[in-house]
């Protein structure tokens, strides 16, 4: 396998494990890889990670790991957390993602039994299909150096993991006003006038001085004008008549 031409010293097997998470298949406990069974995505989103958590309470030398994905998946990258396990020692190292053999291989490994507890190997990939899909993790092993000998237990778990997407939003319709279609503009309802027709009793006129008349005291002067005028002239040509006389 490629991972192992990077390790020239004998590695004895420690044991790996794929399993779902919280729960574990191991032949024996030292060493576990757990990996998620179903991963969703977004409606839009094609980036996503596959993490791979090898968890041992003995030291070992390295792992391997092979994926096998569809034609709709590709493998960008892997990284391990933490860092310096993997980079921060003398001998130590990683190899991959290499496709071969219609599999994407990566390891880390060591000359020494250098690591213990939980690695966690972070696979990035892009998916840019829209239906649900599978990806397979393949090949699976965990190596410890021994004294004059490399033991390595390989268990080809062919463990599915799910890759699938959320609906897309919905678009509703907003609803429909009362009055949609209607294209007659309401008619105004006229607003009761108060107003009363103006009469003599209430009328007033203007007067160049800008004082106001009131039009009902003008006729009742101007009425009685004309009788003291009608009476004078009455009284006058009477007075003639009895002059003639």
């Amino acid at each position: 396998m490629l991972g192992k031409f990077k390790v020239s010293v004998a590695l004895v097997s420690a044991l790996l494990i794929v399993c779902t998470p919280g729960a574990s298949f191991a032949a024996d406990p030292p060493a576990t890889v757990t990996a998620p069974t179903t991963i969703t995505l977004g409606a839009t989103q094609t980036s996503f990670q596959l993490p791979l958590t090898v968890t041992s309470s003995q030291p070992y030398a390295g792992a391997e790991f092979a994926l096998n994905l569809p034609a709709t998946i590709s493998l960008t990258s892997v990284r391990y957390t933490p860092v310096v396990a993997v980079t921060g020692q003398a001998g130590t190292g990683q190899a991959g993602p290499t496709p071969a053999r219609g599999l994407h291989w990566f390891s880390y490994f060591s000359g020494a039994n250098s690591f213990t507890g939980t690695l966690q190997a972070i696979v990035t990939l892009t998916y840019t299909g829209s239906a649900s899909t599978q990806l397979t993790i393949d090949h699976a092993e965990v190596m410890t150096l021994g004294k004059a000998e490399v033991i390595s237990t390989m268990l080809a778990t062919n463990k599915i993991v799910t890759i699938t997407r959320t609906a897309p939003p919905s678009n509703p319709q907003p609803p429909t006003p009362a009055n949609a279609g209607n294209t007659t503009a309401p008619t105004p309802t006229p607003a009761s006038s108060t107003k009363k027709a103006p009469t003599a009793a209430n009328l007033n006129i203007g007067i160049p001085n800008g004082d106001t008349v009131n039009v009902g005291s003008l006729m009742v002067a101007l009425t009685l004008v004309f009788l003291l005028t009608a009476v004078t002239l009455y009284a006058t040509r009477k007075g003639n008549v009895q002059f003639h006389e």
